[in-house]
């Protein structure tokens, strides 16, 4: 297999020629998204979406209270993505780096919204991006 199949697929043997492998052997990379040693990232993951999901149950009155709630959501996508890079938790090496990409999207909205919620009132207008 080469370093294609390997990102897609994970490391291992795909299609087993022996008829004495038991499913799981066979699929391992399809069936079981985590190495065997990373297994624990399973319940970050579960922290991250309770931390984000009990911050956007916060009730807020001022703007510099959404920017406080927006740099938190920012401290756990960062930690997520420090976790997810510094361990890869993955079989394959695709998903390690979509996590990635996804953690770090994440955590530049969040700073670009905490930014304009602490500078001024986001509906002004002159934090926007595009003119």
């Amino acid at each position: 297999m080469g370093w294609g199949g390997h990102f897609i697929l994970g490391p291992g043997e795909w299609v087993s020629r022996f008829r004495a492998n038991h499913f799981i052997h066979r699929y391992a990379s399809v069936v079981r998204t985590w190495r065997q040693s990373a297994v624990w990232h399973n319940g970050c993951e579960f922290g991250l979406s309770l931390g984000v999901g009990a911050s956007v149950a916060v009730r807020t009155t001022t703007w510099v209270e959404c920017g406080h709630l927006k740099m938190f959501q920012l401290a756990l996508f960062a930690a997520a993505l420090a976790v997810t890079g510094a361990k890869y938790p993955h079989h394959r090496p695709r998903d390690n780096y979509t996590k990635m990409v996804l953690y770090s999207c994440m955590a530049v909205s969040c700073a670009f919204m905490g930014v304009a919620f602490y500078n001024e009132s986001p509906e002004s207008g002159s934090f926007a991006l595009a003119g």
